[in-house]
C-alpha cells in the first residue's frame, strides 16, 4: 500500500506545482500585456522611447517576485494583432511567456520523457 500511496501524494504535488506556475505565468503575461497597451509603449517609429524590453522586464520581475526564473528570451511581445468585435477591427497586444518545469519525479521528466513546458498568454486591448 505505501508505493501506491507515495504514487498518488507526489502526483497531487506534481500536478499542484504545475497549476501554480501556470497560474503565475498567466498573471505575468497578462500584466505584460496590460503594459505593452499603454500609449507610452506603443513600439513605434513615432515612439522611440518604447522597447520589448520595457515589457518584457515587467514580466521577468513579476515572475522573479514570485519565485520563477523566467528571462526576457522566454517573452514574447507583439502588438500587432486584431480581433474582430462586432462589425469593427480593435489592435491588441499579445504577451506570452513559458517556462519549463522540471518534476519531482526521478530525472525530473514526464512519462513522456522531458519536463513540462507551460506557458502563460495574456490579450490587452490596445489603448493607442
Amino acid at each position: 500500500m505505501l508505493p501506491l500511496f507515495l504514487v498518488i501524494v507526489l502526483t497531487i504535488v506534481e500536478l499542484g506545482t504545475l497549476l501554480n506556475t501556470y497560474q503565475i505565468l498567466q498573471n505575468a503575461a497578462r500584466e505584460g500585456a496590460r503594459i505593452s497597451s499603454l500609449p507610452k509603449n506603443n513600439i513605434d517609429s513615432s515612439n522611440p522611447d518604447a522597447s520589448p524590453t520595457t515589457i518584457q522586464d515587467a514580466v521577468v520581475d513579476y515572475c522573479t517576485d514570485r519565485g520563477l526564473a523566467v528571462t526576457a528570451g522566454d517573452v514574447s511581445v507583439d502588438q500587432e494583432q486584431f480581433v474582430t468585435v462586432g462589425a469593427r477591427q480593435m489592435g491588441v497586444s499579445v504577451v506570452t511567456v513559458s517556462y519549463s518545469v522540471d518534476l519531482i519525479t526521478p530525472g525530473g521528466t514526464t512519462l513522456a520523457g522531458g519536463p513540462v513546458t507551460v506557458t502563460g498568454v495574456g490579450v490587452f486591448r490596445n489603448l493607442y
